[in-house]
């Protein structure tokens, strides 16, 4: 009888074992799964933000090669004006439903001068993806007068532009950033990279330039023609 019971009692223990490590198991896997799942959910919304990033800067590139300012009260049609006495507030700026499930909602903050003015060609762009209600936000500075022609005194929002618009044997200053671009130079030019957004002070090494293609499959810069003094940068 005694046999019986601790056989018994034995036989629960170990029933109870592995219910417990089953049951510990099982949630370990839902756990996992939850983690795998919000995962992918996050590189669906750092999609999504980078999609919105991409569409802003094309509407603000767009406006600003036909009005030459940000902060004249409409960028392409969409009504925004800077308020100088709240500085730090985002504007709406553009939205959209992906066909994903995906969504990206982009905010503009404008940027003022010592004196309360805002610039013309330089703001902060926000911009949030979201899907499966995980959310991820990207800030980028966007800046029109990324070049600046110092032979002509001129300012361009991008390398290809102000290469198209120069005379042999200017020179182009480029701040730092990122542009992403594929440019075709047919001209005697110098460029010269790493300079300050103000295009007063140059150090590659703080203000670092980065050209990366827009198309992976063409030539980041291509010469045709003409010397190139290069100097300064990463190109990718």
């Amino acid at each position: 009888m005694k046999k019986k019971a601790v056989i018994l009692i034995l036989t629960v223990l170990i029933i109870t074992t592995l219910a417990i490590y089953l049951a510990a198991s099982v949630v370990r896997t839902i756990y996992e799964n939850k983690n795998l799942q919000r995962e992918k959910d996050l590189s669906i919304a750092k999609a999504a933000s980078l999609a919105g990033l991409e569409k802003a800067f094309l509407i603000l590139n767009d406006d600003f090669k036909n009005s030459g300012n940000w902060s004249d009260g409409d960028i392409e049609g969409i009504s925004i004006t800077p308020d100088p006495s709240d500085k730090e507030k985002k504007f709406d700026f553009i939205s959209e439903n992906l066909d994903n499930r995906a969504s990206f909602n982009v905010k503009i903050q404008f940027i003022f001068d010592a004196l309360g003015n805002p610039y013309k060609g330089r703001l902060w762009v926000y911009s949030t993806g979201s899907y499966n209600n995980v959310s991820f936000t990207f800030k980028r500075l966007a800046l029109a007068s990324h070049v600046y022609n110092q032979t002509q005194n001129k300012y361009y929002p991008d390398l290809q532009s102000a290469v198209n618009d120069a005379h042999s044997g200017d020179k182009l200053l480029v701040a730092k950033g990122t542009l992403i671009e594929n440019i075709t130079i047919n001209k005697t030019l110098t460029i010269e990279l790493g300079y300050d957004y103000n295009f007063i002070h140059r150090d590659p090494s703080i203000y670092q330039t980065i050209i990366t293609p827009q198309d992976a499959t063409l030539y980041t810069l291509e010469i045709t023609s003409g010397n190139v003094t290069l100097g300064g940068g990463k190109i990718e």
